[in-house]
């Protein structure tokens, strides 16, 4: 009786224990669409396959790894710490050395944005209004909050979410893109007033967003052209 209550209680005990897998991986791993996420190693660019706040992964196999190693996405950098987990012809993976806060900083604001962007869903249009209950439109909700409205017939765009405290939206249409932010105190979308161009802590937060959704809703392609355009009409 004593043998069998101690292999039981040693059985609860290695199912409540992490794997070995599951400590490494204590960070969610986010796919990275092509020339936003880059990583520089001794002045030669690869690119990233995934990332975390933990550690990346990337294509090519670099030779060395020196001190002299940034993190780029879009317009910023960063200098990084890497330490080799892998590496193959093919591909590598690096662990981040956090010796300071920085390169959290960094991060969080486009890796919450794109965690953001991968809640969206795609609303069924019975529970849409006039004139959005129709299979003309994709209406597509995430948090932040984050409203997309897309014409499947004309190919445009409405692009609303939340920047600080103020609600911004973003017109797609004929392949240009109008820029729109609320003019109440209260920050409410419902007055709007046009923008001549797009500051870049914006473009980052809605191009991380749209990476996001893209994992969670790849077939919208409308939407993957919209977020490369974006890139064309900053302040």
């Amino acid at each position: 009786m004593f043998n069998k209550i101690k292999y039981l209680l040693n059985m609860k005990k290695a199912k409540n224990t992490p794997s070995t897998t599951e400590i490494k991986r204590s960070h969610h791993r986010w796919s990275n669409s092509p020339d936003q996420f880059q990583i520089e190693i001794d002045g030669e660019s690869y690119e990233v396959k995934d990332i975390s706040y933990g550690g990346l992964q990337i294509f090519g196999k670099p030779i060395n790894i020196t001190s002299d190693v940034k993190l780029k996405f879009l317009f910023r950098e960063i200098p990084v710490s890497l330490e080799e987990v892998y590496a193959t012809d093919m591909s590598g993976g690096y662990r981040f050395i956090h010796n300071d806060s920085n390169l959290l900083v960094f991060l969080r604001p486009i890796l919450e944005n794109i965690r953001k962007g991968n809640t969206a869903q795609i609303i069924q249009t019975e529970f849409c209004k006039d004139p959005y209950n129709s299979e003309e439109w994709t209406i597509i909700r995430a948090e932040g909050p984050i409203d997309i409205s897309i014409n499947n017939i004309e190919n445009t765009i409405s692009y609303t979410y939340l920047s600080g405290k103020d609600y911004k939206n973003l017109k797609y249409v004929d392949n240009e893109i109008q820029i729109f932010s609320s003019i109440d105190e209260a920050g409410t979308s419902s007055r709007m007033e046009q923008n001549k161009g797009l500051n870049r802590q914006d473009a980052e937060q809605v191009i991380a967003q749209i990476q996001g959704i893209m994992h969670q809703l790849p077939k919208l392609e409308i939407l993957e052209k919209f977020g490369k355009e974006l890139i064309g009409h900053i302040n």
